[in-house]
């Protein structure tokens, strides 16, 4: 049997004879990812299929989400939700993904493909190519890659109809592309609030006293997160109530920043809890909220805390330029500068009101970036390119 693709059973809502008869055929979409995270964790774009996905089925679209490779945690995660991912089982670097993909696109008479991912995307644009339909390409990072990938990159550039930037920075790095911004979006349940008694309890369970100031960050461990310079930033915190460090998150980094913070005598105030499929309830105990990344497309994890009403520091670099501005709803710090970021952390801290204001906008701020308006914004990229062809 020839299998190249396998597929979790999906559910439809059909319309009616009468529906069939006066309604519009809709956009039909294959959405290709190289992966949707790391290992059975998802990372920021799996995130934001997660979110994302459902809302095509009230739109002009139908979107049949591909993954090139993933795992059958991940899988059955979506299938929760009721979302079928056709899962292409060839090796990361198989020109038999053309194969598929140019099958797929005629089976399920596809209008157009969306890609994201250099495997999605270099394999996706020659598909789309013989198939003679039109490619989107989707970018998340600044980082262009080893040189093979900006080689390819620029090759394949004119195969795209348009390109869509998660924000400007990322949308200026893709040069001689059509390139619209279309910032990611958050689900509607981080505007809303977490239990207090749910926080108290984590409290006791990690041993940081009610009256202690708590500095945190939701990240992977790796080293363009600069995790190192949050923990120098927080040795410095002068002592009020002693602050406690919040950390969740895991990746490559974990075991040297747990040397780290023993040498600087800070492992019983820092707490690492690992990697949690929630978690909110632990942003909640953030009074402070920190992202240092080097560089960021767009920090998903930034904007969640600013829709719970969270104080936030940030680099400024990349996409938290486009979310936080200096002043009116957060603080942003120079990269690599630990003395800088302790003194906009313990500023925070020190002045309550202030932070309590800037956190009260940063909410409002956040609130604009909803599902529905990412969602019509990806449709009418859809409708442009193939307006473009017709």
């Amino acid at each position: 049997m020839d299998r190249t693709f396998d597929v979790v059973a999906r559910r439809f809502e059909p319309l009616s004879a009468a529906q069939a008869a006066v309604a519009p055929r809709r956009i039909r979409v294959l959405r290709v990812i190289d992966k949707l995270g790391y290992g059975n964790r998802l990372h920021g774009p799996g995130v934001m299929w997660l979110n994302t996905l459902n809302a095509f089925r009230q739109g002009r679209c139908e979107v049949i989400p591909c993954v090139l490779r993933t795992t059958p945690e991940v899988r059955a995660r979506f299938a929760k939700d009721g979302i079928a991912l056709r899962h292409l089982a060839h090796a990361p670097f198989s020109p038999w993904t053309v194969r598929t993909l140019c099958r797929l696109i005629r089976e399920e008479r596809i209008d157009v493909l969306h890609l994201h991912g250099f495997g999605a995307s270099t394999f996706g644009a020659i598909a789309a190519r013989i198939a003679g339909i039109p490619a989107v390409t989707h970018h998340h990072d600044l980082e262009p890659g080893p040189w093979y990938v900006r080689w390819l990159n620029r090759w394949l550039a004119p195969a795209a109809a348009r390109a869509i930037a998660v924000s400007q920075p990322v949308a200026e790095a893709q040069r001689g592309r059509k390139t619209v911004v279309v910032p990611n979006a958050i689900h509607a349940r981080w505007q809303s609030a977490v239990d207090p008694a749910q926080c108290r309890y984590l409290r006791r369970t990690l041993g940081i006293p009610l009256a202690a100031p708590v500095v945190g960050s939701v990240t992977r461990f790796h080293p363009v997160k600069d995790l190192p310079a949050l923990v120098d930033a927080f040795h410095r915190l002068r002592a009020g109530p002693p602050p406690h460090l919040l950390l969740v998150g895991d990746g490559p980094e974990r075991r040297a920043l747990e040397q780290r913070i023993q040498a600087l005598g800070l492992s019983r105030r820092a707490h690492l809890v690992g990697f949690q499929a929630d978690a909110q309830p632990y942003v909640a105990l953030m009074d402070v909220v920190v992202v240092c990344s080097l560089r960021e497309g767009f920090s998903t994890a930034l904007l969640e805390a600013m829709a719970m009403g969270r104080p936030v520091v940030a680099t400024a670099t990349g996409g938290m330029n486009a979310l936080v501005r200096d002043g009116r709803n957060g603080v942003l710090v120079p990269p690599r500068a630990p003395e800088e970021l302790a003194a906009a952390v313990q500023g925070l801290i020190d002045a309550p009101q202030r932070a309590s204001r800037l956190a009260a906008r940063a909410r409002r701020d956040a609130a604009d970036f909803t599902i529905a308006a990412h969602v019509e914004r990806i449709e009418q990229v859809y409708e442009d390119v193939l307006g473009a062809v017709q």
